[in-house]
């Protein structure tokens, strides 16, 4: 998922073997197979993207650019240029003024998720630098990680988040959102705004 190195990928990790594809651009599941470059035979397949994608653009007021590239260094080519992310999706959410960095995985125990994490608390600052240098935004709207897991693993996730700031504060504010909830008989597809709501594993100033 990192960085330094000539890496490319798609969102989620997934510890499950394949399971049927059904027709892409229906509000469903779909596979993607994705090879890490540098990793020889190394998979990954993403069965949520899709479907977390559908849930954001549902909102009028979000668009969304998907395996968005975020280099904190500014280069022709982001392999070369050091620490650098293909974000499953960056949402704009015009109605919050709110830029939000969408990660999704399923992995159950959040290994490169928190990795990711934990790489972008450790740079926030040049990540927002990085995103109003390349991505023309703003710099006075608010840049957050939003954050999709099964409601089983949030407890792992709100711990691990604990583990990366230790005592000091986050350097950013995630929103943390499970699975479950964006599975397209749970929202208006035609549009969604907000959401519903979360189990009390998610602590409150995460939920929003």
């Amino acid at each position: 998922m990192i960085s330094g190195s000539s890496e490319i990928r798609s969102g989620g990790e997934c510890s499950n073997g394949p399971q049927e594809n059904p027709v892409r651009g229906q509000n469903t599941f779909y596979s993607k197979v994705v090879k890490y470059a540098g990793q020889e035979g190394a998979e990954e397949m993403n069965y949520y993207e899709n479907v977390v994608v559908d849930y954001l653009r549902a909102d009028r007021a979000t668009f969304v650019n998907t395996e968005c590239c975020i280099q904190l260094n500014q280069a022709e080519n982001p392999d070369n240029s050091g620490p650098h992310w293909y974000c499953d999706a960056v949402a704009l959410d015009l109605r919050a003024k709110t830029v939000f960095l969408c990660e999704i995985s399923y992995n159950k125990q959040l290994g490169d998720l928190t990795k990711r994490i934990k790489e972008w608390h450790d740079h926030w600052g040049l990540v927002c630098q990085a995103l109003v240098r390349d991505c023309f935004l703003r710099d006075d709207w608010q840049v957050r990680p939003w954050l999709f897991v099964p409601e089983e693993s949030i407890s792992l996730l709100v711990k691990r988040l604990e583990q990366i700031c230790g005592a000091e504060s986050l350097k950013y504010d995630p929103r943390i959102t499970p699975l479950e909830m964006v599975q397209p008989w749970k929202y208006r597809a035609f549009n969604r705004v907000g959401e519903g709501d979360k189990p009390a594993t998610i602590p409150l100033k995460m939920q929003a």
